[in-house]
């Protein structure tokens, strides 16, 4: 058995053993070991107390992340600029486990 952690590239599939462990860490963690690759001032980032769990009896979140980008402060504009269903599609094929991530790019995120 390697001890050693494998490098992974970006199409990598983790297998079960690899989510089950990550599950293990705790964001502030990953967060702490991210602030040592130096790629962003260390306050940067930083997640608002609006930010809660709301069932941990889950547990710890672990997945792939399918992410999107949205203007939520703004009226949708009359004609759609991208497809939902190519989102949807995205989502879909998507590695197990998945999750969506979405930021609000708007000044006041609603």
């Amino acid at each position: 058995m390697n001890s050693q952690p494998r490098q992974l590239e970006s199409d990598d599939v983790l297998d079960a053993g690899e989510i089950v462990a990550l599950r293990q860490v705790a964001s502030p963690t990953v967060s702490n070991a991210i602030e040592t690759f130096q790629v962003r001032p260390r306050g940067e980032g930083v997640t608002g107390a609006g930010i809660r769990c709301l069932f941990p009896e889950f547990g710890a979140l672990v997945g792939y992340a399918c992410t999107a980008a949205i203007l939520s402060g703004q009226p949708a504009a009359p004609k759609r600029l991208v497809s939902r269903t190519d989102y949807w599609e995205y989502t879909r094929s998507a590695q197990l486990p998945k999750m969506t991530v979405v930021q609000d790019l708007s000044a006041v995120p609603g």
